[in-house]
């Protein structure tokens, strides 16, 4: 049996500096400092974050036009 839709929230987008982390399966946010753009294998671009509470990284996926201005902003690692 489908879920009605009105069930079906999805919650806003992550901020720029709020990340998903997996391990703790909740949002964190990361400071400017601990935050750089890095290339990934496959040649995609991603944010690289710190979540504090459980001591781990935490990474989000760039589109292809946002690379430059957050690389700008944040550094490269």
């Amino acid at each position: 049996m489908p879920t009605p839709r009105n069930r079906l929230r999805r919650s806003p987008k992550l901020r720029e500096d709020e990340f998903y982390c997996v391990a703790c399966r909740r949002r964190c946010k990361s400071k400017k400092e601990d935050m750089c753009v890095i290339s990934l294998t496959n040649g995609r671009h991603a944010l690289y974050g710190y979540c504090k509470p459980c001591d781990c990284d935490t990474y989000k996926f760039l589109k292809d036009k946002d690379v430059s201005r957050l690389t700008k902003k944040y550094g490269k690692c």
